[in-house]
């Protein structure tokens, strides 16, 4: 590397993934063609390359965010029981990938959700337990709104309060 004044001449140079073809000025600022381990071609500010703040072409973001993938297939949480990988990820607004998950329920539905969901506790069944619960504080305390329909006008009692 030949190094005059601030001047870095990196041509030929292997940044992490990264080796430099040519490099040019726009806007101010030097910029690196590179190839990438992967074949691919990108551009980068100069600086970005040589500090290590641009490793790659963008392959490496996505082969490290694959291995985060935690797999929750055959997980418990629940009532669901995790069958696998959903094939189609749901886009958030940003436009993300999220994984969606194919579940079981216990009570033989079958339901897709996102990881997110199932590990913060957030979904635990296919909705089963949210209509048993209703219909049990149902069955428990059955108090309807009273309604005086005599003469002229009507008058609605909130069971809560009479008023």
């Amino acid at each position: 590397m030949v190094k005059i004044g601030k001047y870095v001449n990196c041509i030929g140079n292997k940044y992490n993934r990264l080796t430099v073809i040519s490099e040019f000025k726009k806007n101010n600022r030097y910029y690196l063609k590179c190839l990438c381990d992967c074949g691919k071609t990108t551009e980068a500010m100069k600086s970005h390359v040589l500090n290590g703040g641009i490793k790659s072409c963008g392959c490496l973001n996505m082969e490290n965010r694959h291995k985060q993938l935690n797999d929750l297939t055959g997980k418990r949480f629940g009532r669901l029981l995790v069958i696998g990988r959903n094939k189609e990820d749901k886009i958030n607004c940003i436009g993300r990938h999220i994984a969606t998950w194919s579940c079981l329920c216990d009570c033989g539905n079958t339901i897709i959700t996102t990881g997110y969901l199932l590990t913060s506790g957030q979904t635990t069944s296919c909705g089963c337990y949210q209509k048993e619960k209703a219909r049990e504080n149902g069955k428990k305390c059955k108090i309807y709104n009273k309604y005086n329909l005599s003469g002229e006008r009507i008058f609605g009692f909130t069971h809560n309060t009479n008023k």
